[in-house]
C-alpha cells in the first residue's frame, strides 16, 4: 500500500473547532489519513478520517493550551515539534509529537515526549483550575461507555451516578479532585492497557491501547489516562495525564524535570453496536498484533492447587432460593424495609431439581407467589423499538444518604437473577405468561451495557462476577427457545448467544501481559474484582471465581479460543493468591485462606507485592472442573469445544473430540498413566440421564452399563462418573459416528519450546537451554518438596527476562544439572537462574 499526500484539503468541525487542513500537512497510506488540526493559525493536535470521514481528533491539550510551532511529512510520519503550554508547563525543545502510518494498517502509532523543564502549580490552577496536567485529548461527545482497563464505565450520557457521584461512600469510580473527572490510575494499573470512548448509537469506538509500550520498553506504566465529562470549554473527553496520586482519586503534578513519553496504537471500530462489545475486539486485537509477545499457556491445568473444602466427591444437592429479601433495621448499606434481590443460582438447578423430582406442591406454590410479586414490580418499556422488562436495584426502598443520590439503577445483575428464575419455570410449565419477563429480559441485556452495585457496598462500580449469572442466563435463554416454532423467539435466541459472548468478554478484565517488568511479580492472567478504585491495580481470587466459570462455560458454547486461553492462564496461576499462610499442602488449605487483594502496581491501595489478609474463593467453578469421585479428569464438554482439568498430575487428557447434537459426543482418552482411570464428564444445560454410554477400543463398540460401569448423577444430571477406560479408549455418549470431523478445541498459544537460540527481549538476549536441558522438577501439589507453579515462558525479574523451559514441549526437561549449558551469547554480562544450588 502506497503513501503519499492527499489531493484535497477537507474541512470539518470537531470539537467546536473549524478545521482546515491542508494537502502538504497530510500522511495517508490508502486506508486512513492523518492531518494537523488547525485554528487561527494556531497546531492545536492531530485529526484522523477514513475514506473521507472524520474518525476523530486528538488535541494536545484540551481547551487549546498546548500547540505545536511546527508540523512536518517525514515519510509515513508527520512529526509535531516545537510544542509549547499556556500558561505552563515549560516544555524542553526534545518535547515532540508523532502520527505514523504503516503499511496496511488503519491504527496509526503515536508516539510522544513532553520534556516537563518547569511546572508552576500556582499558574495553572489559576487558569485551569485544580486538575491533573493532562494532554492527549480525545472527545466524543454523547459516548455512553468510557473503556478504561478493560471496564465499560457508564459516563453521565447513560445515567450520571458512576462519574458525577456525590463524595462519600458511593464515590468510587469519580475523583476527589473534581466532581466532573473519574479517578486517573497509571496503565501500569490496568488489566487492559487502554482508555476509550464508545458511542453506542453510533456504533462508534476509538481508543488508545498501550500494549504494544506494555510489551517492549514498558514506558506507559507511570502515565494516566482519565475521562471528563465537563471542563471549561471541552466536554466529554479521555486523555492521557501525569502525575497520578497514591490511591488514585486525589490530585497530584508533575515535578520539574519529568519526561512523558510513550506510545500507543489510536485503534477504533466504526461498527461496534451494543450487542458487541469494546473487550472483544481490543482482546482480539491484542491477540492477532502481537501473538509473539503474550504469554502461552498450559494444555491442561492440574486442579490439585485447590483448597481441600472445594475438592467435592459428589455434587450437592440443589435448593430454591428466596428470590428477595426484606432489609433489617442494622443493615450499613440500606434503609430498613428496602427489598434487595436475590434471584436464583445461575449453577444450581434447584428449579428444576424441584419439578423433576416432584418437590412439594406448597413448596412450588410459595416460590411462584413470589414470583408474582416480582411480576408486579417489574419496570417495563422501550429501548427504540425493543419492549424491555426488567427489576430495578433495590426492588422497593433506598441506601442510606452517605452512598449519595441516584443509587437505584436498572444497570444490575440481581434483576438478571430474578429473569432467571422465570426461565427455569417456564421450561418447566411452558406458562406463556412468564414469557414477558424472559423476552424482556434478553432484549434489555442487549442495551444494558455495564452493571453496578453488584454488591450493596460499591454502588458505582461494575463487579466482574456479574458475568457469570448473565451469560449462564442468555445460554440457557439460547438453548430453550432456540427451536421454538415462533421466529420471534428464535431471532431473540440468536440475539442471546451472540450476547452470551459479548458479556463473556465485557467481564473480563484480565492482564493481558507482565505490567512491569522492573519489579519480580508476573500480573499476566489475574483479574481485578471490580471498577472501585480501593481494588484497583490488585489481583484478587474471591467472587472472581465466578469468572472463571464464566469462561469456561463461555468457551464450550461458543469454541471462541480465547476463553480457552485465558481460563488456562487463570487456572495455572491462581495459587498465587493464597494468602501468606504457611501449611503443608494445598488440601490443607480452606477457601477463606485465598485474598481478596493482591497488590501489583505502585500507589495502588493494596501496596505492591502483599496480599491482603482477607478474602476466599466461592463461585462454584469447582462444581464443574474439579475430577468427581477420585477420578482423573474432568472433562467439560459444549457444542462447539470441550476443556479437560486434571488432578494429581497433569497425565491424562483427550483429543478427537465430535460433537452430534442433542448433547451427544464423544472423545478419545490420551493418557500415559500404565493402569486404567476414571473420568467424569459434564455437559452444562443438558441431561445426560437416559443416554447410552459407549467405549469403543481398536474399534470394538462396549455398551456401559449404568450404576455398574458409569453414573449419572441425580443431583446434577448434567454430570457422570465413567470408570476403568485407559489410553485410546474412546468415550462416547449417546451416540458414535467417526465420520464426523473433531472440533478444534484449540486455546490459542500453549507452551512451546521457541524455536530461537535466543529470544531478544528490550535489549536482553535471553537464553534458549531446551537442548541442554537434563533433569525435570517435582510438580507435584502433594508434595512437600515440589516446584508446581512452574510457569514456563518468557519471564522478566527486575528487568531482565529469562526463558524457563515447558517441560510438556521437552520430554519434562526443563533444567541442567551437573552438566554444561551452551549458550552461544555474546555479551558483557550474564543473569541466571539457580535453584538448589
Amino acid at each position: 500500500m502506497s503513501i503519499g499526500a492527499r489531493s484535497r484539503p477537507p474541512i470539518f468541525v470537531a470539537g467546536g473547532l473549524t478545521s482546515v487542513c491542508f494537502a502538504a500537512d497530510q500522511v495517508t497510506n490508502g486506508l486512513v489519513t492523518v492531518g494537523p488540526v488547525v485554528k487561527d493559525g494556531k497546531t492545536l493536535g492531530f485529526y484522523l478520517e477514513k475514506a473521507g470521514t472524520k474518525i476523530s481528533e486528538v488535541l494536545f491539550g484540551s481547551v487549546g493550551n498546548i500547540t505545536a510551532d511546527s508540523v512536518k511529512q517525514d515519510g509515513n510520519k508527520l512529526v509535531f515539534t516545537g510544542l509549547k503550554a499556556n500558561p505552563t508547563p515549560v516544555l524542553g525543545p526534545g518535547s515532540y509529537v508523532s502520527v505514523e502510518l504503516l503499511t496496511n494498517d488503519e491504527f496509526p502509532r503515536v508516539r510522544f515526549r513532553l520534556e516537563l523543564v518547569k511546572f508552576e502549580k500556582s499558574l495553572w490552577e489559576g487558569v485551569l483550575d485544580k486538575v491533573p496536567f493532562h494532554f492527549m485529548v480525545c472527545s466524543m461527545p454523547g459516548s455512553e461507555i468510557f473503556h478504561q482497563r478493560g471496564w465499560p464505565l457508564g459516563t453521565p450520557v447513560v445515567e450520571p451516578y458512576v462519574i458525577l457521584t456525590d463524595p462519600g461512600s458511593g464515590r468510587t469510580i469519580g475523583s476527589n479532585f473534581n466532581r466532573n473527572w473519574s479517578y486517573d490510575p497509571p496503565i501500569g494499573a490496568y488489566p487492559v492497557p487502554v482508555a476509550g470512548l464508545w458511542n453506542v448509537k453510533e456504533k462508534k469506538y476509538v481508543a488508545y491501547l498501550f500494549q504494544e509500550a506494555r510489551s517492549t520498553d514498558n514506558t506507559e506504566k507511570s502515565i494516566s489516562t482519565t475521562y471528563c465529562w465537563e471542563f471549561q470549554t471541552a466536554k466529554e473527553f479521555f486523555c492521557l495525564a501525569s502525575k497520578y496520586a497514591n490511591g488514585y482519586m486525589d490530585l497530584n503534578y508533575p515535578k520539574d524535570g519529568d519526561v512523558l513519553e510513550s506510545h500507543f496504537r489510536l485503534i477504533f471500530n466504526l461498527n461496534l453496536p451494543s450487542e458487541d462489545d469494546p473487550n472483544a475486539f481490543v482482546l482480539n486485537y491484542i491477540h492477532t498484533t502481537y501473538a509473539d509477545l503474550i504469554p502461552g499457556v498450559p494444555e491442561i491445568n492440574d486442579m490439585n492447587w485447590l483448597p481441600g473444602n472445594l475438592r467435592f466427591k459428589t455434587p450437592g444437592r440443589p435448593s430454591l432460593s428466596g428470590l428477595f429479601h426484606t432489609v433489617g433495621e442494622k443493615d450499613p448499606f440500606m434503609k430498613p424495609g428496602t427489598i434487595f434481590s436475590d434471584g436464583v443460582s445461575y449453577i444450581d438447578p434447584g428449579i428444576e431439581f424441584a419439578y423433576d423430582t416432584g418437590k412439594s406442591t406448597a413448596t412450588l406454590n410459595s416460590f411462584k407467589k413470589k414470583m408474582e410479586f416480582l411480576m408486579e414490580k417489574a419496570k417495563k418499556w422501550k429501548v427504540g423499538e425493543d419492549e424491555c422488562v426488567f427489576w430495578q436495584l433495590p426492588i422497593e426502598g433506598e441506601w442510606w444518604p452517605n452512598f449519595g443520590k441516584g443509587v437505584e439503577t436498572m444497570h444490575n445483575v440481581w434483576g438478571v437473577q430474578e429473569a432467571r428464575a422465570f426461565l427455569e419455570v417456564y421450561k418447566c410449565e411452558k406458562d406463556p405468561k412468564y414469557l414477558p419477563y424472559v423476552d424482556g429480559t434478553t432484549r434489555w441485556l442487549k442495551h444494558m451495557l455495564y452493571t453496578r452495585n453488584c454488591y450493596p457496598d460499591v454502588t458505582a462500580a461494575m463487579f466482574a462476577w456479574s458475568g457469570g449469572p448473565i451469560v449462564s442466563y442468555l445460554l440457557r435463554y439460547y438453548y430453550v427457545f432456540r427451536d421454538a416454532p415462533d421466529v420471534e423467539h428464535k431471532a431473540l435466541a440468536d440475539l442471546a448467544y451472540k450476547l452470551a459472548r459479548s458479556y463473556a468478554y465485557r467481564y473480563l478484565p484480565i492482564w493481558t501481559t507482565d505490567n512491569d517488568k522492573a519489579d519480580n511479580l508476573d500480573s499476566a492472567f489475574f483479574c481485578e474484582p471490580n471498577a472501585g478504585v480501593p481494588w484497583l491495580g490488585a489481583a484478587c481470587s474471591n467472587e472472581v471465581w465466578i469468572n472463571a466459570y464464566m469462561a469456561a462455560v463461555a468457551y464450550v458454547a461458543t469454541g471462541d479460543p480465547l476463553f480457552g486461553y485465558y481460563l488456562r492462564g487463570m487456572l495455572e496461576r491462581w495459587h498465587d493468591l493464597y494468602k501468606d499462610l504457611a501449611k503443608p499442602k494445598p488440601q490443607a488449605y480452606g477457601s477463606a485462606d485465598l485474598t481478596e487483594r493482591f497488590g501489583l502496581y505502585d500507589g495502588a491501595p493494596q501496596v505492591k507485592g502483599t496480599r491482603a489478609n482477607y478474602g476466599g474463593l466461592w463461585g462454584g467453578f469447582e462444581a464443574i472442573c474439579y475430577p468427581l469421585a477420585g477420578s482423573k479428569m474432568r472433562v467439560l464438554c459444549g457444542e462447539k469445544a470441550a476443556m479437560a482439568f486434571d488432578q494429581g498430575g497433569v497425565e491424562t487428557n483427550f483429543r478427537d473430540y465430535r460433537y452430534y447434537g442433542s448433547g451427544n459426543f464423544s472423545f478419545t482418552v490420551a493418557s500415559t498413566l500404565s493402569e486404567p482411570c476414571a473420568v467424569s464428564i459434564t455437559f452444562p444445560y443438558f441431561k445426560l440421564s437416559g443416554k447410552p454410554v459407549y467405549v469403543i477400543n481398536k474399534g470394538q463398540k462396549k455398551a456401559l452399563v449404568e450404576d455398574t460401569d458409569f453414573k449419572v448423577y441425580k443431583f446434577s444430571p448434567d454430570s457422570m462418573f465413567v470408570g476403568g477406560v485407559s489410553n485410546g479408549d474412546i468415550v462416547a455418549v449417546g451416540d458414535w459416528n467417526p465420520d464426523v470431523k473433531p472440533l478444534s478445541c484449540s486455546v490459542g498459544k500453549t507452551h512451546k519450546v521457541e524455536k530461537q537460540i535466543t529470544i531478544e527481549r528490550d535489549g536482553y538476549s535471553a537464553a534458549n537451554i531446551a537442548k541442554s536441558c537434563n533433569t525435570g522438577i517435582k510438580e507435584d501439589w502433594g508434595d512437600p518438596g515440589t516446584m508446581a507453579g512452574y510457569v514456563p515462558g518468557i519471564t522478566f525479574l527486575w528487568g531482565v527476562p529469562f526463558y524457563l523451559v515447558p517441560g510438556s514441549d521437552n520430554a519434562g526437561k526443563v533444567a541442567v544439572r551437573n552438566a554444561v549449558a551452551k549458550v552461544d551469547i555474546s555479551c558483557q554480562r550474564l543473569f541466571f537462574l539457580v535453584s538448589n544450588p
